[in-house]
């Protein structure tokens, strides 16, 4: 399940968004009844939507939700505890077998029985999941929630971003190509050959071509009569990626940053004194921070991309940016 199960994070995320409509995330966390910005957390993944807050969401914006549940499903859910609508769902959903349901989940079963006596409840991810594996009425529940265009939408744009995801898991360096054909040195130049642009990327020439056309294949790029690639900007962004996938796109980085100390001062080769920046800080951190500092890094990265974004200069160059954060213990 983990190699699709971020398409239902993503759906979870698009159907957040087009509930909320033309509030702010801060206007609805308010409405809510949280004094601080709840929302955005739900929305960006960085904490747990339950079933439950998710009723409440629907309850706050004047969608019912048990309407919609018993309209497309024959199951009356509304005034029953955690406890009873988690049983009537799994006598609904299946399968009977409790130890195939945990596997189904991807969960262990001692997480089950939890939510069966009503201690918790899973992510809304999961239950998206959980009915579109064992039923084929997903895009009829979600159509009664926010309507059949915008479910139909979103559930069309992101079993696309599947393949996508999978690809740059495999091939963690089309990012770099990818991009490497949007700098003005590439489109300035009347022609820049295959060896070139594996040597100006660190890359070989055969990652090089077959980067090329994984790329063409997937609409990623487009290529014009002059031989010359360009940035499809018709597709859609990827959003965040799935766990497995930036793990193994990290890691192909990771070692790529690491390759570049193999010199014999381990210096990186085209290290200047001053023009490039090393940091590394191991500082002892309070548990109630770990989400706070996530969350700034995530923010700190997103000032980054604005403020390239909003630079009216050229591109001149591909930067790979590593950020980690891990217990010391674990390394």
């Amino acid at each position: 399940m983990d190699e699709y199960f971020f398409y239902y994070h993503s759906i979870k995320y698009k159907l957040l968004q087009q509930l909320r409509g033309e509030l702010s995330q801060n206007q609805l966390s308010e409405k809510l009844g949280y004094k601080f910005n709840q929302y955005h957390k739900w929305e960006i993944g960085s904490k747990s939507l339950s079933l439950f807050d998710f009723i409440d969401i629907c309850d706050v914006l004047g969608i019912d939700f048990f309407k919609a549940i018993e309209k497309v499903f024959i199951i009356n859910l509304k005034d029953q505890n955690e406890a009873q609508i988690f049983e009537k769902l799994y006598l609904l959903l299946g399968p009977e077998d409790k130890d195939q349901l945990a596997e189904l989940l991807d969960i262990n079963k001692s997480t089950l029985y939890r939510w069966l006596k009503g201690k918790g409840s899973p992510d809304l991810s999961i239950i998206l999941f959980w009915i579109d594996k064992r039923t084929q009425y997903l895009k009829s529940f979600m159509s009664e929630l926010i309507g059949k265009y915008d479910a139909d939408r979103i559930l069309k744009e992101d079993s696309k971003r599947v393949d996508q995801y999978k690809i740059y898991k495999d091939y963690p360096y089309l990012p770099a190509l990818e991009y490497y054909f949007y700098t003005t040195q590439y489109d300035k130049a009347r022609h820049i050959g295959i060896s070139a642009i594996a040597n100006d990327l660190n890359l070989s020439v055969e990652q090089v071509e077959i980067g090329i056309q994984t790329l063409l294949n997937n609409n990623a790029i487009t290529i014009d009569d002059d031989k010359k690639y360009t940035i499809n900007h018709k597709r859609k962004d990827l959003g965040t990626m799935h766990i497995s996938t930036s793990a193994a796109v990290g890691k192909y980085w990771t070692q790529k940053s690491l390759d570049r100390f193999n010199t014999p001062d381990q210096i990186p080769i085209k290290t200047g004194e001053a023009s490039n920046m090393w940091a590394w800080r191991i500082i002892p951190v309070p548990k109630s921070l770990e989400m706070p500092i996530k969350e700034r890094f995530s923010l700190c990265f997103k000032d980054i991309t604005e403020m390239i974004e909003e630079h009216e200069g050229p591109a001149d160059s591909i930067k790979a940016f590593v950020f980690h954060m891990f217990d010391a213990g674990d390394s």
